[in-house]
């Protein structure tokens, strides 16, 4: 128990609503805009149950949860990247802020998720692998934060009336 593991909790819970938040504004598809719903509920559903049965909100890290939304998100965000493949729209992907935060996401859950996993329930492995597990998820944070950091250099200034 750490005394900050409410606040990674919150984190936790606006990061996916707000990836939440952009697939719906972004895919246009009813049938997958309906999959990202039942996706998210089912997040929302694992939290519930992780609160309510196992873990306590103030004092405990929610790992369940935190592994359920990442998943979530790796699935909806492929399903946004499907869409904007298959779409006709012809603004460059380069110029467009969402890409950029989705890909960000995508290309980290997608490195990041086995680490968590590994991390978070095979602690006998040797200290070294442990250790290059560590130095793994701090590479994956920090491409997605490079990923964040160009996009926002890249997209440039769009105004909407």
């Amino acid at each position: 128990m750490k005394e900050t593991d409410y606040l990674y909790n919150i984190r936790q819970i606006l990061l996916f609503t707000l990836i939440y938040y952009i697939l719906k504004k972004n895919i246009q598809k009813k049938v997958r805009r309906k999959v990202v719903d039942i996706l998210f509920t089912f997040y929302l559903l694992t939290l519930f149950i992780e609160i309510i049965f196992f873990k306590n909100f103030i004092s405990n890290y929610l790992p369940l949860s935190y592994f359920t939304g990442g998943l979530v998100s790796l699935l909806g965000i492929m399903y946004y990247a499907i869409e904007r493949l298959q779409s006709k729209d012809t603004t460059p992907i380069q110029k467009d802020l969402t890409v950029w935060f989705l890909m960000g996401n995508l290309i980290f859950w997608i490195g990041y998720l086995p680490v968590y996993i590994i991390l978070n329930n095979y602690t006998y492995f040797h200290n070294d692998v442990i250790n290059n597990l560590i130095v793994l998820k701090k590479a994956f944070i920090i491409i997605q934060n490079s990923i964040f950091i160009f996009g926002f250099i890249i997209s440039g200034k769009t105004y909407k009336n």
